[in-house]
């Protein structure tokens, strides 16, 4: 796929790398703070967005 845009293009490893790096902010900040909660609307974006990069379906168990 040729992208049309102008500019710098992320590839999905980059946006997997980014990804893990804020998943893993966040888990730090869940673990050592006691103003940080537990977001599973993240969570699930987050899910979701890793399986789309990795080309990976996601199903009922896969979620689980």
């Amino acid at each position: 796929m040729e992208c049309t845009r102008k500019g710098a293009v992320m590839t999905r490893e980059e946006l997997l790398r980014i990804l893990s790096f804020v998943d893993s902010n966040r888990r730090i900040a869940e673990k050592d703070t006691r103003l940080s909660a537990v977001d599973p609307r993240w969570n699930i974006i987050s899910f979701a967005i890793r399986r789309h990069l990795e080309g990976k379906l996601i199903t009922v168990t896969s979620a689980g």
